[in-house]
């Protein structure tokens, strides 16, 4: 139960919180701002004509309640709106590099991959160059057909037929026609191999094989590498979905085995050693099979390097003389 004093305690304490609660609402509040002579005003009213010039809200004390800045000038809001559309710009573009990126991965996963299609793309415009060429020399036979049926009628004293004047003229617009076909397939050719010149910078930068400035960032070898690391079944595959299996005994021996997605088999068999991080790989015999199940084998006496990057127990990384990166997985 409240008593007496409890309740003028709680009384006064209520009116006590409602006189500071109006005594702050009731805070009168100054416009401090600079007149045309470039002297500061402080006073409760805001002349028009100020408003657009900033000012500051302060207390009966001088505390600081709220700036407002100037207005922006029709110059100051036009270079304003061009920041934000350049800002809009850079980061559409940032998204646009993003997507490009993750396409440019998803297409090749290696250089000697980008290396491949580049040649493939230019091969094949070298192919069709070489048809319109082959065509054209059969325009070119054609018109000295139609060339030698006319010079018979001439020397016979015979009219030649406007038939076959037209023949002539159609072909030589044929052949101009397939002229500047090669001419534009040789600009082609050019524009496609700047196109993978910088796709494949782009890959190397993303893979870390240079740096922004286009040099090679060094692949440093693992130290300390010991062959009994490497010992086990190894398995990678590629983005294809071909499969690779490389046992390697830590005595020094070693089989690969690849199978590609057609059905053909890959196997080499042969030795390997260590020096300084880098795998010295001799293959010894090789042997493929063909999707008809028809088999090849013989020697092989070829030579690979292959710098081991990183290993654990469960995977190791090496980078191929062609600055190809394999990621090989312990097989369990």
């Amino acid at each position: 139960m409240i008593t007496s004093a409890c309740k003028y305690l709680l009384i006064g304490a209520a009116i006590a919180s409602t006189v500071v609660a109006s005594a702050q609402a009731a805070e009168v509040r100054y416009f401090r701002f600079k007149n045309e002579a470039g002297s500061v005003v402080i006073s409760p009213n805001l002349p028009p004509e100020y408003a657009s010039k900033g000012y500051s809200i302060i207390n009966s004390k001088g505390r600081v309640l709220e700036e407002v800045p100037p207005a922006l000038t029709s110059q100051q809001l036009l270079e304003k709106r061009e920041e934000e559309i350049r800002l809009l710009a850079a980061e559409g573009e940032k998204a646009q590099k993003r997507s490009s990126d993750a396409a440019l991965m998803k297409l090749y996963s290696t250089i000697p991959d980008i290396e491949r299609a580049r040649e493939r793309a230019i091969a094949d415009i070298e192919d069709r160059i070489k048809l319109t060429n082959a065509n054209i020399a059969r325009q070119r036979k054609l018109r000295e057909e139609k060339e030698a049926t006319a010079a018979t009628r001439e020397r016979a004293g015979k009219p030649v037929p406007e038939r076959i004047l037209r023949d002539i003229a159609s072909i030589d617009e044929e052949i101009e026609r397939l002229m500047a076909e090669i001419d534009r397939r040789r600009q082609d050719q050019v524009f496609v191999g700047e196109r993978f010149d910088r796709d494949t910078l782009r890959l190397k930068k993303l893979l870390g094989i240079v740096d922004d400035q286009g040099q090679l960032v060094e692949r440093k070898a693992v130290e300390s590498l010991r062959p009994e690391q490497l010992g086990g079944i190894w398995h990678s595959r590629d983005k294809l979905g071909n499969r690779y299996e490389w046992i390697i005994n830590p005595k020094g021996s070693f089989s690969w085995v690849s199978k590609q997605i057609d059905g053909s088999q890959l196997m080499i068999l042969g030795s390997w050693g260590v020096e300084k991080g880098v795998l010295v790989i001799d293959s010894e015999m090789r042997q493929i099979s063909s999707p008809d199940g028809t088999t090849n084998h013989g020697p092989s006496d070829e030579q690979h390097l292959a710098t081991v990057i990183s290993i654990t127990e469960d995977k190791f990384v090496v980078v191929t003389e062609e600055g190809e990166e394999l990621r090989f997985l312990r097989n369990n």
